[in-house]
C-alpha cells in the first residue's frame, strides 16, 4: 500500500477479521453480517481500509451497479442496513487523520467509477465530524434509544417506566417464562412474518425463512434468540447481536394470541440482566420505523431515559454523473430534488423500499 492509498478489503480475506481484533466494533462491521446482507440487499460486499502512522479507518460498504439505471461502467456504495458506518483507532479527535483517511476513500471509490455513497453512522462510534461535514452531508434523523449496561441493576429497573414494569410482573406470574434458546427459530420465523403483516411492515422487513438461518450459521456465537414461552407455547421471540460490549435488538416478534401479557417487555428485560452479566456495556434498542417518534419509537423509550443520536452521511463523489442520473430518473413525493433531508441517492427512490 503507497502512503495515502485506500486499500479494498473484500469479505473472504482473512484481513478484514484482522482488522476488527485491532478495532472496537459492532455486529454490522463483521465480514460475516455484510457478506449476508449483499446476497439479500444486493451489491457486492466491499470494505475499505486505510491507515497510516496515525491510525485505522475502516469501513464496510455495499457497492452497487448502475446497469440497471442505464451506467454499466459505474457504481454507488451504500451501506448494509443496521448501523454500520465507519470505525476508527487514533489519538482522540484526530480530525487531521479522519480528513485523510476520507480523502484516500473517496479517491479509491472515485477511480472505481462510484458516483455516490451512503453510509449508515454506528450512534457508539465516536468520529469527529468536522471531516463528515467536510466532504459530504451529515443528515440527523432522529434519536434511538439505548441502556447504560453499567449502572446499577435496581437502577436500571427503576428506569423503566411504570406501566412497562407492571406488565413484566403480571407477565411473570402469568406463567411467562423467557430463556436463550435456538430451539425456537422455526416458531420465530413464523411469528415474525405473521408480526410484520400484522403491523403493515414495509416488503423490505419480509426477510424469508432461510435468511433467519443464515443469520444464525454466518454470525454464529455473536447472534442469540431470546424466547418467552407461556408452557410449551411460544409468546414472542426476538433476536440480539452481541460485539465488543454492543448488544443489538435486531428482530422481534410476538404471537397475538399472547400480546396481552406483552412479552416483548420480558424479553427485553431478561435480556438487559443477561447482557449485563457477560460484561456487555449497552443494550442499543433503536428507535421508530425510519426513526420516527412513533408507537415503536415510544415502546422502547419506556425502557429508560439514555438516548443516541442517528445520522446518515451522503457523500456525491461525481457530481456531473450523479446530475445526469437525476435528470434521467424520476423522484419519488418525499425526496423533491434529492435534497440533504429526501432519500439518497434520489435517482434510486422510485425502486427502493422507504427507510433510512
Amino acid at each position: 500500500m503507497k502512503p495515502g492509498d485506500a486499500v479494498w478489503v473484500g469479505p473472504e480475506s482473512p484481513e478484514w477479521n484482522a482488522i476488527l481484533t485491532r478495532i472496537g466494533h459492532d455486529i454490522y462491521h463483521t465480514a460475516a453480517y455484510v457478506a449476508l446482507s449483499a446476497r439479500y440487499e444486493g451489491g457486492e460486499p466491499v470494505g475499505l481500509l486505510y491507515e497510516d502512522c496515525s491510525g485505522v479507518f475502516f469501513v464496510p460498504l455495499l457497492l452497487r451497479s448502475l446497469t440497471a439505471l442505464g451506467s454499466p461502467d459505474l457504481f454507488d456504495a451504500t451501506s448494509s442496513y443496521g448501523y454500520p458506518g465507519p470505525i476508527v483507532v487514533a489519538a482522540d479527535d484526530d480530525t487531521a487523520f479522519v480528513e485523510r483517511a476520507i480523502a484516500a476513500i473517496l479517491v479509491s471509490l472515485e477511480r472505481k467509477g462510484v458516483v455516490s455513497l451512503f453510509v449508515r453512522m454506528n450512534p457508539f462510534v465516536n468520529i469527529p465530524q468536522a471531516p463528515l461535514r467536510r466532504f459530504g452531508t451529515l443528515v440527523e434523523h432522529g434519536h434511538s434509544v439505548f441502556i447504560d449496561l453499567t449502572e446499577a441493576p435496581d437502577e436500571l429497573w427503576q428506569q423503566i417506566r411504570k406501566g412497562h414494569r407492571q406488565d413484566i410482573v403480571r407477565a411473570a406470574q402469568a406463567g411467562v417464562v423467557v430463556s436463550m434458546d435456538w430451539n425456537a427459530l422455526d416458531d420465530f420465523i413464523v411469528l415474525y412474518q405473521e408480526t410484520m403483516r400484522r403491523v403493515g411492515a414495509a416488503s423490505f422487513y419480509f426477510f424469508d425463512d432461510q435468511y433467519f438461518r443464515d443469520l444464525r450459521t454466518g454470525l454464529g456465537s455473536t447472534v442469540h434468540l431470546c424466547v418467552a414461552r407461556v408452557g410449551e407455547e411460544t409468546a414472542g421471540a426476538a433476536l440480539f447481536s452481541e460485539s465488543c460490549g454492543i448488544v443489538q435488538y435486531m428482530f422481534s416478534a410476538t404471537d397475538d394470541r399472547y400480546a396481552h401479557l406483552a412479552p416483548s417487555k420480558s424479553i427485553i428485560e431478561y435480556t438487559r440482566r443477561w447482557a449485563a452479566m457477560r460484561q456487555n456495556r449497552l443494550l442499543h434498542l433503536g428507535g421508530g420505523v425510519g426513526s420516527m417518534v412513533d408507537s415503536l419509537y415510544r415502546f422502547k423509550a419506556g425502557f429508560g431515559p439514555r438516548r443516541a443520536s442517528f445520522r446518515t452521511w451522503r457523500v456525491i463523489i461525481s457530481a456531473e454523473r450523479f446530475r445526469e442520473l437525476v435528470e434521467v430518473t424520476p423522484l419519488r413525493g418525499d425526496a423533491p430534488g434529492g435534497g440533504a433531508e429526501g432519500f439518497f441517492p434520489p435517482y434510486r427512490a422510485a425502486t427502493a423500499a422507504k427507510r433510512c
